[in-house]
C-alpha cells in the first residue's frame, strides 16, 4: 500500500475487510460489545444481534473475538455460513468445531449420538475445566428452522447456575420474523440488539478516526487527507449512514485524491466520486441549490447589522432571489424582552418557509430593482443553530421506569416525549420494558419558556456540570418526597449547566423562602430566580 504514503498514510484506512484495528466505537456498537461480553462472562446463554446489510455486524463479531480471545478461560468457535441441509449435518459441524475431529460416516447421521457427544464435551469443558464455550454464528439469517430448534436444545445443557454453551448470532433483519413464531427460542434470548445506520456526527467521527489510525508514524506532523464539513455531509446523505457504504465511498474519494494530487475533499468532489460507486438514484446530477444557498444564509445571519447591501451584491442573482423570497415570508417579530429571547425553545424540525408569490412586471415596464432588506427576527438568534440535540446520557438505574426518568428530566410524561425519546434510542424496542444498565440519550425537548420566567423564583438543590450527576441528585430528592427535576441551560461559550430544582415555580421570592423553610429538614436548598440560574443561557 505504498501509494497511500502520498497522503501520509501507512495503510489503507477504508479497507472493506473487518479490521479490528480500525474499529470505530460508535454508541450502539460499543453498547452491544459491552453487553455481549458481560453475557458471555456470566454464561447467560443466547444472544442475538441483527441489522441491515452494512451496519457493522461482522465487524462487531470480529471485535468481540478480539476481546475474548485473550482470556484463557474462554474458548470460541466461529461458523461463517450456517446454511446446513439437515440437523445432523449441523450437529456434525458443531462437534467438529468443538473437538477438531470429523465424526465418521456411521455416526454422522445419528442425531442422538451427536448430541450426546456435544453434551459430554460441554460438561467436560464447562464443569471439569471451568471453561466457557462460545459459539459465534455469522450470517444467522441463513439458519434453517431445524438448526434453530437444535440450538434451543443445546441451550438445555446447563448447571444449576449457568449455561454450558454461549451462543451469539449475528444476522440480517429478516432473522427477526423468522423467529417471531418460535416462542421457545425467543424466550431463551438473553440479549437482543438491532443495529441502525450511523447519524451525521458518528459518520464524521468514523471517517476521521480511520484516517488518524492509518496515519504513518514517519509522517507525524504532516498534513493528512481532509474532508470539508460539506464533504462530510455529502458522505452522510449519499450513504444514509451505513458504515459499509461510507467506507466504500471514502475509499474511492482517497483514490481520486491520489490520482489528482490533492489532499482536500469538498462537497462536489465527494459527489463526483459517488457517481462511480453508488446507484444513480442516490446521486442526483446537476447544481445543488441547497449546498450553495445554506452557507450564504449562514453568512448573512452572522453578519448581523453589517452592510448587507454590499454583501448581497456578491451573491449570484439566482441564489439571491431564493433567499429574498424565503426571508420575506418570515412573520413579523413580536416585541420581546431580552430575557424572553434567551429562553427561546429549540425547534425540533426546521420547516422551510413557502415562497412568496411575486407579482409579474408588465413587459413595457422595467423598473430598477429595489434593495430588499434582509432582517432577522429578534426571536431567532444566530446562535440557535449551534444548540445541541442531546441533553446528556445515563445508564438506566436499577428498578427505574421510563415514566420516572422522563418526569425527572422533563418534568412530565407525555406521548410526544416518549416518542421523541424512543426515536433517539433505537436500542429500546418497548418503552414498558427497559433494561437497567443500558446507555440512553435524552434529546433536547424545549418547551419550558412559558413555565420559567425572569420574575419568578425557584429552589435549587444542586448545580452540576455533568448531566449524570444532576440526574442522580434529582433522583435523591425525589426519593425523599420532593418533586424535583433537572433544568438544563446551554450557552455557546461554555456549553451545558444543569440545576436540580423543585418542579414548581413561585411567583415571588418570598413564596420561595416560605417553602424553603419547610424543606430544609429534608434537603439543603438555595433560593434563586430563573434569571440567575440561566445567566445568559438558553433554557432547554
Amino acid at each position: 500500500m505504498d501509494y497511500f504514503r502520498t497522503l501520509n498514510l501507512e495503510k489503507e484506512p477504508f479497507s472493506n475487510s473487518p479490521d479490528p484495528g480500525l474499529f470505530f466505537n460508535s454508541r450502539q456498537h460499543r453498547e452491544a460489545l459491552q453487553q455481549l461480553e458481560i453475557s458471555i462472562r456470566l454464561r447467560r446463554g443466547l444472544n442475538v444481534v441483527t441489522g441491515d446489510v452494512g451496519t457493522g455486524k461482522t465487524t462487531v463479531c470480529r471485535q468481540l473475538i478480539r476481546k475474548i480471545s485473550s482470556d484463557e478461560k474462554i474458548r470460541y468457535y466461529l461458523i461463517l455460513d450456517p446454511g446446513f441441509a439437515s440437523a445432523a449435518e449441523f450437529l456434525c459441524a458443531v462437534l467438529a468445531q468443538f473437538t477438531g475431529i470429523i465424526p465418521p460416516k456411521e455416526e454422522a447421521e445419528n442425531e442422538i449420538l451427536l448430541k450426546e457427544k456435544i453434551k459430554s464435551f460441554l460438561f467436560s469443558v464447562g464443569v471439569d475445566q471451568d471453561m466457557t464455550t462460545v459459539l459465534l454464528i455469522d450470517e444467522g439469517q441463513k439458519l434453517p428452522p431445524f438448526c434453530l430448534e437444535t440450538l434451543r436444545e443445546l441451550l438445555n445443557y446447563e448447571t444449576n447456575a449457568t449455561k454450558l454453551l454461549q451462543i451469539v448470532i449475528f444476522a440480517q433483519k429478516e432473522f427477526n420474523p423468522m423467529i417471531a413464531g418460535m416462542e421457545n427460542f425467543v424466550d431463551r434470548i438473553n440479549f437482543r440488539y438491532t443495529f441502525s445506520p450511523l447519524d451525521f456526527k458518528e459518520t464524521r467521527g468514523l471517517i476521521r478516526y480511520r484516517i488518524e489510525q492509518s496515519s504513518c508514524g514517519a509522517y507525524t506532523g504532516k498534513r493528512l487527507p481532509e474532508f470539508s464539513y460539506p464533504a462530510f455531509w455529502a458522505v452522510y446523505r449519499l450513504t444514509q449512514g451505513y458504515p459499509r457504504k461510507i467506507i466504500n465511498l471514502c475509499h474511492h474519494v482517497l483514490l481520486a485524491l491520489i490520482i489528482k494530487e490533492k489532499s482536500n475533499a469538498g462537497y462536489f468532489f465527494v459527489k463526483s466520486c459517488a457517481r462511480q460507486v453508488l446507484s444513480p438514484e442516490n446521486v442526483k446530477p446537476g447544481f445543488s441549490f441547497a449546498a450553495v444557498a445554506m452557507p450564504v444564509i449562514i453568512l448573512l445571519t452572522a453578519a448581523g447589522l453589517m452592510n448587507l447591501d454590499k454583501m448581497t451584491n456578491l451573491i449570484p442573482e439566482r441564489i439571491k432571489t431564493g433567499i429574498i423570497a424565503a426571508r420575506v415570508s418570515l412573520p413579523e417579530p413580536a416585541p420581546e424582552t431580552a430575557v424572553a429571547a434567551v429562553s427561546m425553545p429549540v425547534p425540533e424540525k426546521a420547516v422551510p418557509p413557502e415562497p412568496v408569490a411575486v407579482p409579474e412586471t408588465p413587459p413595457d415596464e422595467t423598473p430598477a430593482p429595489k434593495p430588499v432588506p434582509v432582517v432577522l427576527p429578534a426571536e431567532v438568534p444566530a446562535r440557535t443553530i449551534l444548540l445541541p440535540d442531546i441533553l446528556g446520557s445515563i445508564r438506566i438505574p436499577k428498578d427505574e421506569t421510563l415514566y420516572n426518568m422522563l418526569e425527572t428530566v422533563y418534568g412530565r410524561y407525555t406521548r410526544p416525549y416518549v416518542a421523541r425519546f424512543m426515536e433517539e434510542n433505537k436500542n429500546i424496542e418497548n418503552p414498558n420494558r427497559i433494561r437497567h444498565g443500558i446507555l440512553v440519550d435524552f434529546p433536547v425537548i424545549a418547551d419550558s419558556r412559558a413555565r420559567w420566567k425572569e420574575t419568578r423564583a425557584c429552589l435549587i438543590a444542586a448545580r452540576e456540570n455533568s448531566f449524570e450527576a444532576a440526574y442522580e441528585k434529582a433522583r435523591a430528592c425525589r426519593s425523599k418526597g420532593l418533586d424535583a427535576r433537572v433544568i438544563s441551560a446551554w450557552g455557546p461559550d461554555d456549553g451545558f449547566m444543569y440545576a436540580v430544582v423543585l418542579d414548581r415555580v413561585f411567583n415571588t421570592a418570598e413564596e420561595a423562602c416560605r417553602r424553603k423553610s419547610g424543606l430544609n429538614k429534608k434537603l439543603p436548598l438555595e433560593e434563586s430566580t430563573i434569571a440567575a440560574l440561566v445567566q445568559g443561557r438558553t433554557i432547554l
